[in-house]
């Protein structure tokens, strides 16, 4: 201690001194990597704007249905139906756990940064990371608490507005990708997603139908094409025919998945689609599919599907654009 009553630090206790907040600062990572090994901090399934795949945590077993009533009311307006594309449902179900991830109900995409949304592409932007090379693109949405048969109520909801109409109905949507699901909510949450790719020609069996009863199917085709031949299965091809967007074919015996494949060319052109569809000449085995699968709902949903049910009311929130 000097005269002033400091003492002194030597050089050798300041070495010592360092040492020891290094190695404070050392143990301080480590602990602090350790609870962040076993408390992670939140992640979540999508952000923003990204190509990930997602699961559906809710069976999708409406999704097919909703396009197949989306193509009978394109069907009243004299517009062609559209066709299921993998693509497109990929980018359904990943913007529908966005929403679901970040709290918000919107077409375009958002983050949820320091508690505030930040908007980080448009509905085209993400939608063209699945469905790349696109002609033309869209998406509405729907959220509301419905009874069954809940994809009836949403497109009936998609009808009432004239801007969801619209798109739902626009003759330049050749394929289409519906999602939903609940996450933490009652309220449902529907995504739908409309496009068209160059050189991309779908057919359509029975207007997206799944299944069917009777032999006999109608088959649209898009394209404008000379002549067409016809595949059953894994059968023989039938003669070349004249073109029409709109055919008939008669499927082969038996039950089970039934594709129809068919082969369109003009002079100089040719192209190749195919479609399927489930044969089953027992109605009532439909009926008893649809309530098996039906009862495999989590429970959840299961009450609230009965609630929907005994109070046989609809409460929607207006879609969005």
């Amino acid at each position: 201690m000097n005269k002033y009553g400091h003492y002194h630090v030597t050089n050798t206790l300041k070495k010592e001194l360092r040492k020891g907040q290094v190695q404070l600062a050392i143990i301080g990572t480590a602990i602090a990597l350790s609870i962040m090994a076993i408390f992670p901090p939140p992640t979540y399934a999508s952000e923003g704007c990204e190509k990930e795949i997602v699961i559906p945590t809710v069976p999708q077993i409406w999704a097919h249905k909703t396009v197949h009533l989306i193509n009978l009311e394109r069907r009243k307006v004299g517009v062609p139906p559209l066709k299921v594309a993998d693509e497109l449902v990929a980018a359904a179900r990943y913007h529908l756990q966005d929403m679901l991830d970040d709290d918000y109900y919107h077409t375009s995409s958002h983050d949820r940064i320091d508690g505030e949304l930040v908007e980080v592409c448009q509905r085209h932007e993400r939608i063209g990371l699945f469905y790349p090379d696109y002609t033309y693109t869209d998406e509405i949405l729907n959220e509301g608490l419905y009874s069954y048969p809940f994809e009836k109520f949403v497109v009936q909801s998609w009808i009432d507005y004239d801007f969801t109409r619209g798109r739902m109905l626009e003759p330049a949507y050749w394929e289409a990708g519906v999602a939903y699901n609940y996450g933490d909510r009652i309220m449902q949450t529907w995504v739908a997603n409309f496009g068209q790719r160059p050189n991309v020609y779908p057919i359509i069996i029975n207007d997206e139908a799944e299944t069917t009863d009777i032999d006999d199917i109608a088959i649209y085709l898009y394209g404008d094409w000379q002549e067409v031949r016809f595949q059953i299965n894994e059968g023989a091809w039938s003669e070349w025919m004249p073109f029409e967007n709109e055919m008939y074919q008669t499927l082969s015996d038996g039950a089970g998945e039934m594709m129809v494949t068919a082969e369109m060319r003009t002079d100089t052109l040719s192209t190749t689609s195919s479609d399927t569809i489930m044969r089953d000449p027992d109605p009532t085995a439909v009926q008893t599919t649809t309530i098996s699968i039906s009862l495999n709902m989590p429970m959840w949903l299961f009450f609230t599907a009965v609630l929907t049910l005994l109070t046989m009311r609809q409460v929607t929130r207006r879609p969005v654009s």
